[in-house]
């Protein structure tokens, strides 16, 4: 027995829809739509045996209630099946007897996402979708990414700049485009849209699709499962946009219409931060509908989405519950973050740890009893997000193993001891002294003192900072360290423009001065295509959130010229002064080349193209890859990186995600002095150069 899909329905209109065609919305009203299955038919099939005799695959288990007809188009990387845990030290202390703990981060991508995408890209892929695009404040993202190469589908992410450097990475790693916007989620989801307009990549945003849903609701039917039949107490749930709780709701009215449990329904309650609050305001309220959060700001970046379209669902979901709705302090995030772990639940997300704090506060007022069963999702893990303000350890020295005061250097670190004078000098009490008493900016560095030498220990001494850094910079600078320079990363825009004689010559316009590109004629024309040596992620196309739709002068295009972003904590995007905005016809950058004598016209998709392909090349046609077959394979089957933005001389829209073809890239023999044993990657950064970004309609409330 497969599926046992019959249409979708409007959640709002209750109007009926094909579900064997692409859908989105419901043209009524542009609320989500919902698939409705046969559960008739299902309940032939699926009964608590049958479900205890299928051992996998994880959650295609429950394949009745699941939207993929055919089982060849379903992508599996092992998401379902998380175990529910007892916690059974923190829950006491957080003042409950029966504390359960949904562990999501065990999902193949980390986070509860994993879900989601299976379903929403499986689906994609059976309908004859040609690439995929979503916005993302990170963990989806990632998701998508993974999801999207594995169906070899092309995949365009589009991120806050501010965006968790772990997630940026993991969506490079996958292949997939990075368009990062200063801006919030919201403002993603306005990009996205656009590109998808121009190129017929089909958007999967959160609940702008009927199956992102259906992944999420296995939540809900894997717990009552695994509760015997039965229902929790108490559902807690970070929500962002809020699709797990819609989804297990769903679930909830499936189950019971099978006989696979009761009527008797789980207190719902969502959880958000007070930095970005709106279906807690709109519950406390008694509002049908969630108005936008203005400036929303929190470290929990799963849970800065300032408006959701499925809001009145989520909102109904609370009230027919009896649930509540909750917002935590930011502080009380951090504080909870550290106790989750200490309390032996590991190192869980900014968003759990939310949900742990709205269990205390809860636990406290009296709202949940200490006998009652309350299931928290855990929704990722921790390792994904920069980390909370945290102690630095003590050091200490091998040879202090035979001191009699071990312990008391282990409990108060070196500092408290006199240098011995066989230590070297990255020591961390006398020896920083000698280097930085005698070097004064204004005074020229003599060769012959050794204050040069020096110069590179001072900024690895970890003795200043009380934390590690929590900016986006900070991040660079980590993931920097841990990778090897062993490849050479090239503007693909730029290379694209030599091996065309400058039939395109947008790009060198505003090319970066600082790229290896200017200085090496000789080099091979570089395409998209990854060498059979090392394949080499996309860079990130860099897009400030005022050039995402304001005020324009009809027609008239503009030169974003984006600098290097200052540092900055998250949940703090678009508080740094706004880029500076120029004309067309305005000066080059600073080190750049002179500009040509007439600018060439405006083009609207190739700005934000980072796999341009040789025009000379025609697209292939569209069709459906074979999952069993690799897509877009060099010679020697390495798979080249896909992107859903079209390739530069693309003109229609389902020709936007055909594979792009090209030439391997040349890769340069790395110098001696950085060659290592272990072979590593370096991704690209974001090329702040200029692009031409066009005005964008005003979007409508759900955007």
């Amino acid at each position: 027995m497969e599926s046992s899909l019959s249409f979708l329905e409007g959640s709002r209109s209750g109007a009926r829809y094909d579900a064997d065609v692409l859908q989105r919305v419901d043209p009524v009203d542009g609320a989500p739509l919902l698939a409705r299955y046969d559960l008739d038919r299902a309940a032939r099939t699926l009964t608590p045996r049958s479900l205890a005799e299928r051992h996998g695959p994880g959650m295609w288990r429950w394949r009745e209630l699941l939207p993929v007809r055919d089982a060849r188009h379903r992508v599996y990387l092992g998401e379902g099946s998380t175990p529910l845990l007892p916690a059974a030290r923190l829950g006491p202390a957080l003042g409950l007897d029966h504390l359960l703990l949904k562990a999501e981060g065990q999902q193949p991508t980390g986070s509860f996402k994993a879900r989601g995408m299976a379903a929403a890209v499986s689906r994609a892929r059976e309908l004859g979708a040609r690439s995929l695009i979503a916005p993302s404040a990170g963990n989806a993202g990632g998701a998508l990414a993974a999801y999207g190469a594995a169906a070899g589908l092309p995949v365009t992410v589009v991120m806050p700049a501010d965006v968790p450097e772990s997630n940026l990475v993991e969506a490079q790693m996958c292949g997939a485009a990075v368009v990062l916007v200063e801006g919030f989620i919201t403002d993603c989801g306005r990009v996205a849209r656009a590109i998808a307009e121009r190129t017929g990549a089909f958007d999967v945003s959160t609940m702008k699709e009927p199956y992102r849903v259906e992944g999420k609701k296995t939540m809900g039917l894997e717990l009552v499962e695994r509760l015997g039949w039965t229902m929790p107490d108490v559902i807690v749930y970070p929500t962002g946009g809020g699709t797990g709780l819609v989804g297990m709701w769903k679930a909830f009215d499936e189950l019971e219409a099978l006989g696979l449990a009761g009527a008797g329904r789980p207190r719902m309650v969502s959880v958000q931060a007070q930095g970005c609050a709106p279906i807690v305001r709109a519950f406390a309220t008694g509002a049908e509908t969630a108005e936008p959060w203005a400036d929303p700001s929190t470290r929990a970046s799963g849970l800065r989405v300032p408006s959701a379209i499925g809001d009145r669902l989520i909102l109904s979901a609370l009230r027919e519950s009896e649930g509540t709705a909750v917002a935590v302090p930011e502080q009380e995030i951090d504080a909870v973050q550290r106790l989750a772990g200490r309390g032996g639940v590991g190192y869980v997300s900014p968003e759990t740890a939310a949900a742990l704090a709205a269990v205390a506060s809860l636990a406290d007022e009296g709202w949940l009893a200490a006998n009652e069963r309350v299931v928290v999702f855990d929704t990722g893990i921790g390792h994904k997000y920069p980390p909370p303000a945290l102690p630095r350890p003590v050091t200490v020295r091998p040879e202090d193993a035979d001191d009699p005061d071990l312990l008391e250097l282990v409990r108060r670190g070196r500092p408290t001891r006199t240098a011995a004078p066989s230590r070297p000098s990255v020591s961390h009490e006398a020896e920083p002294v000698e280097p930085v008493e005698p070097v004064e900016p204004e005074r020229p560095v003599e060769p012959e003192r050794p204050v040069e030498p020096e110069k590179p220990v001072e900024p690895a001494e970890p003795d200043e900072p009380s934390s590690p850094p929590t900016s986006r910079e900070g991040g660079r600078a980590r993931i920097a360290e841990l990778m090897a320079q062993r490849i050479v990363t090239r503007d693909p825009d730029e290379s694209d423009d030599e091996s065309d004689d400058g039939a395109d010559d947008e790009s060198d316009d505003g090319a970066s001065p600082d790229e290896p590109v200017e200085d090496t004629p000789h080099e091979a024309p570089v395409d998209d295509e990854p060498s059979s040596a090392r394949a080499v992620a996309p860079a990130p196309v860099h897009i400030a959130r005022r050039d995402v739709g304001g005020p324009r002068v009809p027609g008239e295009a503009q030169v974003l010229r984006s600098p290097a972003p200052s540092p900055r904590v998250p949940g703090t995007a678009g508080s740094a002064p706004a880029p500076e905005i120029r004309p067309t016809e305005g000066s080059q950058p600073t080190g750049a080349a002179p500009p040509p004598a007439a600018p060439p016209a405006p083009k609207p998709v190739e700005p934000v193209s980072p796999v341009p392909v040789a025009p000379e090349r025609p697209a292939a046609p569209p069709s459906v890859p074979d999952p069993s077959v690799p897509d877009d394979s060099t010679s020697d089957g390495s798979m080249a990186t896909p992107s859903a933005i079209p390739p530069v001389g693309a003109t229609r829209p389902d020709a936007a995600g055909a594979p792009a073809t090209g030439r391997p890239v040349e890769v340069e023999d790395p110098p001696a002095e950085t060659t290592t044993d272990e072979p590593s990657l370096a991704l690209p950064r974001p090329p702040y150069r200029e692009i031409v970004v066009h005005p964008l309609p005003a979007p409508p409330r759900d955007a």
